[in-house]
C-alpha cells in the first residue's frame, strides 16, 4: 500500500509541477511579447524620428518613455532649427545679391561720373586750357569721387 500511496503522491506532485510549469511558460510568453514590443518601438526609434513611433510605446518603462518624450522634443527642435537655417541662407544670399548689385551700381556711378569731365577735358583742349579754373574744379570733383569710389 505504500508504494499506491507513493505513486499517487508522485503522480500528484508531477501535476503540481506540470501545472507550475506550464503557468511560468505562459507567463513567459506574455513577457516575450511584452519585450517583442519594446524591442518594436526602439527599432522604430532608432530608424526615423521619434515623432511618428507607434502607439504602444506606453509598454516602455517610464523612463524610457520619459526619455523618448525628450527626444521627441528634441527632434521638433531641430526640425525648426533646420527651417530657421533654411530661411536665413535664402535671406543671406538674397542679401549678398543686393549688396554685388549695389557694388555693381556704385561702380557704374563712379564710371559715369569720370567719363563726362575727361569729355569734357577733350572738348576743352580744342578751346581752352585744361587747367582752366573750370577744369580744375571739375577735376577735382573727379579726384574726390574716384577717391572715394575706390576705397
Amino acid at each position: 500500500m505504500m508504494k499506491l500511496e507513493d505513486l499517487l503522491m508522485q503522480s500528484t506532485q508531477q501535476k503540481c509541477r506540470r501545472t507550475a510549469l506550464e503557468e511560468e511558460v505562459e507567463k513567459l510568453q506574455h513577457r516575450l511579447t511584452k519585450e517583442l514590443k519594446i524591442n518594436s518601438v526602439l527599432r522604430y526609434a532608432l530608424k526615423g524620428p521619434v515623432l511618428y513611433y507607434p502607439p504602444f510605446s506606453s509598454l516602455l518603462p517610464l523612463k524610457a518613455q520619459t526619455l523618448l518624450a525628450e527626444l521627441e522634443v528634441v527632434e521638433k527642435e531641430i526640425i525648426c532649427l533646420e527651417a530657421k537655417l533654411k530661411r536665413l541662407k535664402i535671406s543671406l544670399y538674397k542679401e549678398k545679391k543686393l549688396n554685388k548689385e549695389a557694388e555693381i551700381k556704385q561702380q557704374r556711378k563712379c564710371l559715369e561720373m569720370q567719363v563726362p569731365c575727361k569729355l569734357h577735358m577733350h572738348e576743352e583742349r580744342k578751346d581752352l586750357h585744361i587747367w582752366s579754373p573750370f577744369c580744375r574744379m571739375q577735376n577735382s570733383i573727379i579726384f574726390s569721387k574716384t577717391h572715394v569710389c575706390n576705397k
